[in-house]
């Protein structure tokens, strides 16, 4: 006789001799005994669980003409006809190879006729979820109403794949995962059967290994067998499923937990060098992270890790080397990256740029002097702003901001202390030596009128003044129209109306100075417009055309949309929830501030406006010089 396989020679022929699946085996030999068959039965389970056996010995039990307590005697002729094959009544079919709806409609043609020598008719359809779909709807009627000489048994590892109108005309028994204790105990009956010499630790290394599955594990016992003379050991099973120390991947790990990047991207060189495929890499080791997890939450982690002793021990010593906590965080980690190599265009980069990010964020570690910290850039100012020392408040008030025309001599133009009734202005900030500065004419003053020229200056941190610098403060007062003032003089009401604004511009700077200390160095105007350029590429042509009759107002962190009082369409538009959805979306995205709020309203009063401390759009006369300042090609720069 040729040579039979392990799993065929020990293949259960009754319900006795079937490891686990109890309550499977207890219901088809009650239903044996009581003679209550029913003609569609569903055995799913994962692979190597004894779905197709149970079928064969049920096949046999119902037939069988001297059955003892439910069990087929194999010894009568129906059921040697069985065993052997040579019985035409019991067909087993593999419908991954015969799915078409021919092959259906084929048994549908001749489940009528009646059985040769067994009582009833047996189809086995194996591996039923590969049947088309033409096929199921072939099988659905009879096998609703199949004659009373038909028994079918379906088997399936994947039950969710048929449709419901199959399930539901079927008895369904689930076989679940066989466990070690039950596969350990059948291994020690087979190989003390047949004389295999192995220890406890080959056993239960063969066990783990079969995953629930009995004819995986019965497979691995046969090939040890052949393959390993005198006992079988442990390590001799763990290098015969080819689970041996794995140098590099434990080099890879240590690299990872100590921060070794050059050491990562020499690894990953090898990797593409080799061809080996980086998908797999990254799962490979997120699944040794996890060994090194089991190593420092259990007792005995050789029970749970297929690895060898002496990779084992390794393990253990890597694994001292750091927490649970963060070994968790790099399984999940990996996996996140895992995800996104799927994706990716470039893999190799996509990879080591994931492992530098993975490394970089644990604290606990000092990366190799091989990276580099990199200076922490403004998103909406790609450049650094020089900053020079800012008057105060009351400075701005009193002695109002200009631009100063430096001599090409480079010097720097100082205020003069005041003396007298005639103050002398000083300069808001230094000019580079290179920057000249025109002078400007009546025509483009700042607003003339005492309220307008208040306003400007409180309200609008960021404007200058236009003029030329004097030295007099007379020139000063006949430039902004104001009536002239002598400094001897009490108090009049101007400067009380000065003092009392200082006052609301130094609560409202105190109360939001936690909020606005990032969002005040925004351009508002170069925000507003790279927000309306992200409405019009999404879509949102009527925000993006209504939004240019807009103004914009910075309070804290609320940014102000104010239409004018004419422009009653657009704030309609805008005041939509989902218009201030989209636009506070952009808004975000661009300020990268995700506490940033939006308002949208109408045209206020300036005086309220200044009083709120607002950081305001640029206002006329700003924008009028800025404009003659890019007509004579003079740079310009906006400060507090």
């Amino acid at each position: 006789m040729s040579y039979l396989a392990l799993y065929r020679e020990w293949r259960p022929k009754n319900f006795d001799e079937v490891v686990e699946q109890k309550q499977a085996v207890y219901a088809l030999r009650q239903a044996v005994i009581n003679n209550q068959i029913a003609h569609a039965y569903l055995f799913s389970g994962t692979r190597g669980t004894g779905k197709t056996t149970l079928a064969k010995i049920f096949s046999r039990a119902i037939n069988c003409l001297n059955p003892q307590d439910g069990n087929p005697c194999n010894e009568c002729q129906i059921c040697k006809g069985i065993l052997d094959g040579s019985l035409m009544d019991v067909v087993e079919m593999d419908a991954a190879s015969n799915n078409s709806v021919d092959n259906i409609r084929r048994i549908c043609d001749e489940v009528v006729f009646m059985p040769s020598l067994a009582k009833y008719k047996v189809y086995i359809v194996d591996e039923v979820h590969m049947l088309s779909t033409g096929a199921f709807n072939a099988l659905l009627k009879t096998l609703e109403e199949p004659p009373a000489h038909a028994v079918f048994i379906l088997a399936t590892t994947e039950p969710h794949r048929l449709p419901a109108t199959i399930l539901s005309r079927c008895q369904r028994y689930d076989f679940r995962r066989i466990p070690l204790e039950g596969i350990t105990a059948r291994l020690r009956e087979i190989s003390a059967a047949d004389n295999i010499q192995l220890t406890d630790e080959a056993l239960e290394a063969i066990a783990s290994f079969a995953d629930g599955a009995m004819r995986d594990a019965i497979s691995l016992l046969d090939q040890a067998r052949a393959s390993i003379p005198g006992k079988i050991e442990r390590n001799d099973v763990l290098a015969l499923a080819g689970i041996t120390q794995d140098d590099f991947m434990m080099e890879m790990s240590e690299a990872v937990l100590e921060g070794k990047i050059s050491t990562i991207l020499r690894g990953i060189d090898e990797l593409v060098m080799s061809g080996r495929d980086l998908s797999r890499f990254v799962t490979d080791l997120a699944q040794f992270f996890r060994n090194l997890l089991i190593c420092q939450v259990s007792k005995q982690p050789e029970r749970l890790i297929q690895a060898t002793d002496q990779t084992i021990s390794s393990m253990k010593r890597l694994s001292a080397q750091t927490g649970y906590k963060h070994l968790i965080k790099l399984i999940q980690a990996l996996s996140e990256l895992n995800s996104d190599l799927k994706w990716s265009s470039d893999t190799r980069t996509a990879l080591e740029v994931g492992l530098i990010r993975i490394v970089s964020e644990n604290d606990n570690i000092a990366l190799e002097d091989s990276v580099i910290e990199q200076p922490s850039v403004n998103k909406l100012s790609p450049e650094p702003i020089k900053t020079v020392e800012q008057p105060s408040i009351q400075e701005k008030i009193t002695e109002p901001e200009v631009i100063q025309t430096k001599e090409p001599t480079g010097a720097e133009p100082t205020g003069a202390e005041p003396t007298g009734a005639e103050p002398t202005v000083t300069a808001a900030a230094a000019i580079e030596p290179e920057d000249y500065y025109p002078d400007f004419s009546d025509d483009d003053a700042p607003p003339v009128s005492d309220d307008d020229y208040l306003d400007a200056t409180i309200s609008d941190p960021q404007s200058k003044s236009s003029e030329k610098n004097n030295n007099s403060a007379a020139e000063l007062e006949r430039q902004a129209d104001l009536p002239s003032v002598s400094l001897n003089e009490d108090m009049n009401e101007d400067e009380k109306k000065i003092d009392s604004r200082i006052e609301n511009e130094k609560e409202t700077q105190n109360n939001t100075e936690a909020d606005s200390d990032i969002i005040l160095d925004i351009d508002t105007k170069k925000v507003w417009q790279q927000a309306l350029d992200k409405l019009q590429l999404s879509g949102e042509m009527i925000l993006y055309l209504f939004g240019k009759k807009a103004s914009v107002q910075l309070c804290g962190q609320v940014f102000n949309v104010i239409f004018g009082k004419d422009d009653q369409a657009p704030y309609e538009e805008f005041s939509k929830a989902q218009s201030q959805k989209s636009l506070l979306m952009a808004l975000r995205d661009l300020t990268g501030q995700e506490e940033l709020k939006l308002t949208i309203r109408i045209e206020e009063d300036p005086e309220q406006a200044a009083a709120a401390g607002c950081v305001t759009a640029e206002e006329p006369w700003i924008r009028k010089i800025r404009e003659t300042a890019d007509q004579f090609g003079i740079p310009m720069k906006m400060e507090d």
